[in-house]
């Protein structure tokens, strides 16, 4: 099983919306055999890409950290409205890929996502 771990902090804005600051993926999601796992892909490629365009596209100060062993850790102190946008989009798109594989008991059996206030 992946595990997304996604790390926010409180906004002090009136609308009370998390932040993201990063996240962190662990596992592998055992949908199918190695090099035909569309879960684990589908995982791959936004966090990877994430992580590119936050220290590609963006001025923000990023620490990354990553294995071959599926692991990446991508956090911040601090984003602009650039990175809190991806970071957003990145979310999203973990969140729909973790919908889109529930079971029949409105469960997951290849992805877990946690929240961790920084």
């Amino acid at each position: 099983m992946i595990t997304v771990k996604l790390f926010t902090k409180l906004n002090d804005k009136p609308d009370l919306k998390k932040v993201y600051l990063g996240f962190e993926i662990s596992g592998h999601a055992g949908f199918a055999n190695h090099g035909e796992d569309i879960v684990c892909a589908a995982v791959s490629v936004l966090s990877i890409n994430t992580a590119n365009a936050l220290t590609e596209l963006t001025s923000n100060t990023v620490s990354i950290q990553m294995n071959e062993d599926g692991y990446l850790k991508v956090l911040a102190k601090e984003l602009d409205s650039y990175g809190e946008l991806l970071l957003d989009a990145f979310a999203l798109g973990i969140i729909n890929t973790y919908n889109d594989y529930l079971n029949e008991d409105n469960n997951n059996e290849f992805i877990n996502i946690k929240f961790e206030e920084v």
